[in-house]
């Protein structure tokens, strides 16, 4: 999934190219997908995780809403 690919290329420091993949996937895929469709998403135990993924999709460019 290009978004979960975005969240490593950011961790890794890669955000040029994790925006990259954000602008592909909004173009391609869902242009009105927003930090907030993530959380709404995606529920692990441990909330922390969520928001860390959320801050580097952010670090990438995806709209928060």
């Amino acid at each position: 999934m290009p978004l979960q690919r975005a969240i490593d290329l950011a961790r890794l420091g890669r955000v040029d190219e994790a925006q990259a993949q954000i602008r592909s996937y909004l173009e391609k895929s869902d242009p009105k997908f927003t930090q907030a469709k993530w959380r709404e998403g995606y529920f692990y135990s441990d909330p922390s995780i969520v928001e860390g993924e959320v801050a580097d999709l952010s670090k990438g460019g995806l709209p928060e809403k």
